[in-house]
C-alpha cells in the first residue's frame, strides 16, 4: 500500500477521513462531520477580542463568523436539528453572558434577533432558514410557490427529456401527471404542490416554439440568488411599533447606544419591576426618587430625570409632553430644522439622555456613587460632543464651548 501511495503522490488513511475539506466516508446526515464547525464556532467567539467587545460589537462578530464558517458546509449538507440548536445556543450565549462567560439574563428572544432589522430585529442570519436557502440552489428543497418554472425543474422530472415546458404542460391535468416522472400515490401535501404547479402553468399562454428560459422573480436580473431566496424564506412578522426600529436604524446613534435603545423598544430592559417579575430578589424602589422603577418611570417620568430633560428643552424653549412609553418619546420628539444634519442632533440628544440616565443609574447599583443632576447633565453634554465628532461640520468644535452653550454650537438660529 505504501508503494501505491508514493506512485500516486497520495497518502495512506481510513474513513471516515477529510479531503478537500469535506469528510469522506460519513453518513450524509451524521452530525460528527460538523463537530469541526462547532469547535471553530467556540474558537472564534471565545477569542482574544471578546472581553473588550460591547453587545453591538458581539453582533457584528456573530454575522462576521456566520457568514465565513458554516456556510460551506450548509450548501451541500442539511444542517441535524442538533447542530442547530447548539450552534445557536454558543451565539446566544456569546451575545447576551458577560466578558467573563458568567450567564446574564437573554433580554430577547433569539427568534426576534433573527429578524430583519426592520422587522424588529438585527440581521443575524437563521440557520435553518440560510441552510434552506443555500440547499435550494438546484429548487429541490424549496416550496413550490417559490420555485422557478423551466427546463431545469421539469428536466428532473419529466418522462420526455427533451420536450419543452409547453409540450409538457399544454395537455389536461391528467397528461401532465402522465408525463411528470411521480410517483401514483401522492401525499396530499405533494398533491397541493403539483394543484399548484398546474395552476400556475395554466395562466400562461404557452408557445411550444419558444426556447425554454430560467426565470427568478426575486431578482432584477431574474437570476437565482441566495441572499433573495433567503430573504423570501423568511417569515416577516409584523411587530408593534414596527416604526421605531426603521427609526433607530436611520439615526446616527453609536452602535452600543443603537443596541441599547433597541433593547429599550422591545420593553425587554432589566429595570427592577422587570427582575422582579422574572422573580429575582431586588427592591422595586427607584434610585433617583421613593417610587416603583419601571422602564417608562426610570427614563421619562421620575423627577430627577424629568429636570435633566427640561433642562434641554428650557434652553430652546420648547414644550414637550411625555408620552407613555419610551418609543413614542423618540418617535414625537421631533422639531422642523432647517437641515437634516440638526434633526440627526436633536435625535442624538434624547440618546445621550437616555444613555446617560442608565448609567448613572448602574453606578449607583453597583459601585455605589451617586451623582447629582448636573453631573448628569456635563456627562449628556459630553456624549452629544463626542457623538457629533462623526458630523464633518463640527471636527473641530472644543468641548469647552459644547459646556458652556451647547444649544447656540449645535443648534443655532
Amino acid at each position: 500500500m505504501n508503494v501505491f501511495t508514493s506512485l500516486l503522490g497520495c497518502y495512506n488513511s481510513v474513513l471516515p477521513t477529510i479531503y478537500l475539506g469535506l469528510p469522506l466516508g460519513d453518513k450524509y446526515k451524521g452530525i460528527h462531520k460538523w463537530d469541526r464547525i462547532i469547535d471553530r464556532f467556540n474558537a472564534k467567539l471565545a477569542g482574544w477580542k471578546k472581553p473588550y467587545l460591547t453587545r453591538a460589537g458581539k453582533i457584528a462578530l456573530i454575522n462576521s463568523v456566520l457568514s465565513s464558517l458554516p456556510v460551506y458546509f450548509m450548501s451541500l449538507f442539511d444542517m441535524p436539528k442538533y447542530v442547530e440548536l447548539k450552534l445557536e445556543r454558543i451565539m446566544r450565549n456569546f451575545l447576551w453572558n458577560d466578558n467573563k462567560s458568567h450567564r446574564k439574563l437573554h433580554l430577547v428572544k433569539w427568534d426576534m434577533i433573527c429578524r430583519r432589522k426592520r422587522n424588529g430585529g438585527l440581521g443575524v442570519k437563521k440557520l435553518r432558514v440560510m441552510n434552506n436557502a443555500l440547499w435550494s440552489s438546484g429548487y429541490g428543497d424549496l416550496p413550490m410557490s417559490l420555485r422557478p418554472y423551466g427546463g431545469k425543474l421539469l428536466m428532473k422530472t419529466s418522462r420526455s427529456k427533451f420536450q419543452t415546458v409547453a409540450t409538457v404542460c399544454s395537455g389536461t391535468l391528467t397528461d401532465l401527471f402522465e408525463n411528470l416522472n411521480l410517483p401514483r400515490r401522492l401525499s396530499v401535501e405533494a398533491n397541493g404542490e403539483f394543484d399548484i404547479i398546474h395552476e400556475s402553468m395554466a395562466a400562461f399562454n404557452l408557445n411550444p416554439s419558444c426556447e425554454d428560459i430560467f426565470h427568478w422573480a426575486l431578482t432584477a436580473k431574474k437570476k437565482f440568488t441566495v441572499n433573495s431566496c433567503y430573504k423570501k424564506l423568511l417569515t416577516a412578522v409584523a411587530v408593534p411599533n414596527e416604526d421605531i426600529f426603521q427609526f433607530i436604524w436611520q439615526q446616527k446613534y453609536p452602535p452600543k447606544v443603537a443596541f441599547f435603545i433597541w433593547c429599550l423598544s422591545h420593553f425587554r430592559f432589566p429595570t427592577r419591576d422587570s427582575l422582579i417579575r422574572k422573580r429575582i430578589a431586588t427592591s422595586s424602589t427607584c434610585l433617583f426618587c421613593n417610587n416603583d422603577e419601571t422602564t417608562s418611570h426610570l427614563f421619562l417620568q421620575c423627577e430627577f430625570v424629568v429636570g435633566i430633560w427640561q433642562h434641554f428643552m428650557g434652553r430652546l424653549n420648547v414644550c414637550f409632553t411625555m408620552p407613555s412609553n419610551v418609543p413614542a418619546a423618540l418617535l414625537l420628539w421631533q422639531l422642523n430644522f432647517d437641515t437634516e444634519q440638526k434633526k440627526l442632533l436633536w435625535n442624538l440628544l434624547a440618546a445621550a439622555i437616555l444613555w446617560c440616565t442608565w448609567n448613572e443609574r448602574n453606578a449607583r447599583v453597583f459601585t455605589n456613587k451617586a451623582h447629582n443632576k448636573a453631573h448628569v447633565i456635563h456627562m449628556v453634554k459630553y456624549c452629544l460632543f463626542e457623538w457629533a465628532l462623526a458630523f464633518k461640520d463640527f471636527e473641530d468644535v472644543s468641548f469647552n464651548a459644547v459646556v458652556e452653550n451647547c444649544v447656540h454650537v449645535y443648534f443655532p438660529p
